[in-house]
């Protein structure tokens, strides 16, 4: 559930939905809207096989990702804020996102041919990964939902 898909949901009114499945972000959610986390989703920072940030040296990382063009899911999107927190929890500026999409065949098909950086759910890109090339930052680089609550 977000913001742009299901508005009436987040601004608590409306009725008539009684369940909705997907990725939500608490932080936008009304106080008195109940929800519950069914499980927890770990989601990597991934490029393109062919990016020359695939074999960036782990103590590079976070300066190259910050200098990086991103492909990420729209702000309204809790996972954005994943990657905008990592950042600045390290000293820098939010990311320079410069496709934004909620489509994993969108941002798999650009990852793969582009030099744009994109977050996914681990298990997501792991499927994409038979189809195209798809790296993990530095081993697996993951970010993780409690880093990013606190954005």
């Amino acid at each position: 559930m977000t913001s742009c898909v299901w508005p009436s949901v987040c601004r608590g009114g409306g009725g008539g939905i009684d369940l909705v499945l997907g990725r939500i972000d608490p932080l936008r959610l009304p106080p008195d809207l109940a929800h519950k986390v069914l499980y927890h989703e770990e989601t990597a920072v991934i490029c393109g096989a062919q990016n020359s940030m695939a074999t960036c040296p782990p103590d590079q990382l976070s300066e190259r990702m910050a200098a990086a063009e991103w492909i990420l899911p729209t702000i309204t999107i809790g996972a954005s804020r994943l990657v905008a927190t990592w950042l600045v929890n390290r000293g820098h500026n939010p990311p320079r996102i410069t496709v934004e999409s909620i489509s994993p065949l969108a941002i798999v098909g650009l990852l793969s041919k582009t030099d744009l950086l994109g977050i996914l759910p681990l298990c997501v890109m792991l499927s994409f990964n038979h189809f195209c090339q798809l790296s993990t930052l530095c081993d697996g680089l993951a970010l993780t939902r409690a880093e990013g609550a606190s954005a």
